[in-house]
């Protein structure tokens, strides 16, 4: 399977340690959890076990809806509380997941049961037109969402009982959320509503999937393996080519990812190339679709 993230930052078992240590300093009673989500990592109970660690707990267990997915669900993985029994745990463990969006680090004072009740509440979302989505929460390319794009009710129900969620971004690095310790926490016990997001939210969603739906469809072809860019570079290619698409209104799905794929595949800024340009602007004036406009552009020697 593809991934297009980066490996994780050689420093980052240090500052996971780190921020556990000052969350623990402040509030004794914290307990750490790791979440991970098994679609990505099925294997990941049989690591456990080699390792010595407790089995990783399925979110989805119990659930209406959800236990036929139980053994690909997102999972909680209680972590040793004391820093000096944490620290000899990390490495195996970001060694286990690096390279994948499948890893985030969970603060709170409640025990397991809670904190799985409380990931349930945005388990499944319900958009603007009450239609249901289920949300891969444990995926790190999908949550949690950018700084920002939740409203404070929304943030309120999402992070209710978390302290801090710790997530390990698509670059590598550790990106910290504060959650909303304050607010009581979802009960185990409680049915179990959807998330609610807007139209418009929804729409941007379904927009920060629309790179890696690309590359990914690009990673079942031959050409994908003769590529130099890393997968992260691949990521950042096709991002800055679908912003420069979505400025001059080309829309077409196919339009996209010839794009891409031809952008992946030419040395440097393929947009800078008078040439390229040159198809765009022709393009967005449907003079004639993208994709024929590429192949009369020569792509120069790397």
């Amino acid at each position: 399977m593809f991934f297009a993230v980066a490996q994780y930052h050689p420093q980052l078992a240090a500052q996971v340690l780190l921020t556990w240590q000052e969350r623990l300093a402040r509030k004794p009673d914290l307990h750490f959890y790791a979440l991970i989500d098994c679609l990505m990592e099925e294997s990941f109970p049989e690591f456990c076990r080699a390792q010595g660690w407790p089995a990783p707990l399925s979110v989805y267990a119990g659930q209406i809806g959800f236990d036929n997915a139980r053994h690909v669900s997102p999972s909680l993985l209680p972590l040793p509380e004391p820093p000096a029994l944490l620290k000899p745990v990390l490495p195996p463990l970001l060694a286990r997941c690096s390279g994948k969006p499948t890893l985030a680090f969970l603060v709170s004072a409640h025990p397991v049961e809670v904190v799985k009740a409380q990931l349930m509440c945005v388990a499944r979302i319900t958009d603007g037109d009450g239609e249901s989505w289920v949300l891969r929460f444990g995926d790190a390319r999908v949550w949690p969402p950018p700084s920002g794009w939740l409203t404070a009710e929304q943030h309120d129900h999402a992070f209710a009982g978390i302290d801090a969620w710790m997530a390990v971004n698509r670059h590598g690095q550790l990106r910290i959320l504060d959650g909303r310790p304050d607010i009581a926490p979802a009960d185990p016990d409680d049915f179990v509503r959807d998330f609610r997001v807007t139209e418009q939210q929804f729409a941007q969603m379904i927009g920060w999937s629309e790179a890696d739906a690309h590359l990914a469809r690009l990673a079942g072809t031959s050409e994908h393996a003769e590529l130099t860019r890393s997968p992260i570079e691949q990521y950042d290619t096709a991002r800055q080519c679908l912003a420069t698409l979505d400025r001059l209104a080309i829309d077409a799905d196919q339009d996209r990812y010839q794009y891409i794929r031809f952008a992946l595949q030419f040395p440097g800024d393929c947009e800078r190339h008078p040439a390229v340009a040159n198809a765009l602007l022709m393009a967005s004036q449907k003079q004639a679709d993208l994709p024929t406009l590429l192949e009369g552009v020569t792509v120069p020697a790397a």
